[in-house]
Formats: structure tokens, C-alpha cells, sequence
């Protein structure tokens, strides 16, 4: 019975997984796309606050967590090309 409760965790976890990543890639490409490095900043900082608030996105040694780490980064570059004018 165990065996089908980790089955089903796996499963939900895959899921999980898979849409986390498509909603921070497609932030990013949506962000470079339109120059709108205001929006793309502030989604990826909402992307890295849920991530570590929400204790089944910051198991440890899962996926999620390392795509709300690479938010973070992706947040700061677009802080930086905002403010700087970085990626013209």
C-alpha cells in the first residue's frame, strides 16, 4: 500500500515539476520577447517567493526548488537590464 501512496506522490511531483518549469521558462521568454523586463522581474520573484513558502516546492533535492533558485537568478538579470539597461 505504501508502494501506491509513492506512486501516486511521483506522479503529482512529475506534474508538478513539468508546469513549474513551463510557467518560469514562459516568463522568461514572454519577459525578453516584449522587453518587458519590469514584468518578468516581478513574476520571477513571485515564482522564488512560492517556491521557498510553500513547503511541497522546497522539498529538499527536488526540481522545483532548483527552478525557484534559477527565478532568483533570472529575476536579478532582469532587475539589471530594467534599471541598467542591460540586454539591448
Amino acid at each position: 500500500m505504501s508502494t501506491e501512496v509513492k506512486k501516486e506522490s511521483l506522479g503529482l511531483r512529475i506534474v508538478v515539476t513539468i508546469i513549474w518549469i513551463a510557467l518560469a521558462v514562459g516568463v522568461d521568454i514572454f519577459a525578453v520577447v516584449s522587453k518587458g523586463f519590469m514584468i518578468g522581474m516581478i513574476a520571477e520573484a513571485a515564482f522564488f517567493l512560492i517556491t521557498y513558502l510553500v513547503p511541497y516546492l522546497r522539498e529538499k533535492g527536488s526540481t522545483t526548488r532548483w527552478v525557484g533558485f534559477l527565478a532568483f537568478l533570472s529575476a536579478l538579470w532582469f532587475a539589471y537590464c530594467q534599471f541598467f539597461g542591460g540586454a539591448e
